[in-house]
């Protein structure tokens, strides 16, 4: 994402393109959500549901990317990441 949306009453900002994840409830409406990223560019490139609603992730990123409690600094100019989000 870039810009600001909003989504369930609550707007999500970017930093730069950062990456968006949205958990809905079966009527649509915003359970949470989040935003992660830096100054650079972070992209989610794929999603996966798992077993009672664990959501995995794919997607690569530049300079520092926190998803609560492990930033992960790229060595490079882009690295990938695999992330694991719990109900």
């Amino acid at each position: 994402m870039t810009g600001s949306v909003e989504l369930g009453g609550k707007t999500y900002n970017a930093a730069a393109t950062d990456a968006l994840v949205i958990k809905l409830a079966a009527d649509g409406s915003v359970l949470w959500g989040a935003a992660y990223g830096s100054g650079n560019i972070q992209v989610m490139a794929g999603l996966a549901a798992g077993s009672a609603g664990t959501i995995f992730s794919t997607g690569s990123f530049g300079g520092d990317l926190d998803f609560g409690g492990n930033k992960m600094t790229s060595k490079g100019s882009s690295d990938i990441f695999l992330v694991q989000f719990e109900p």
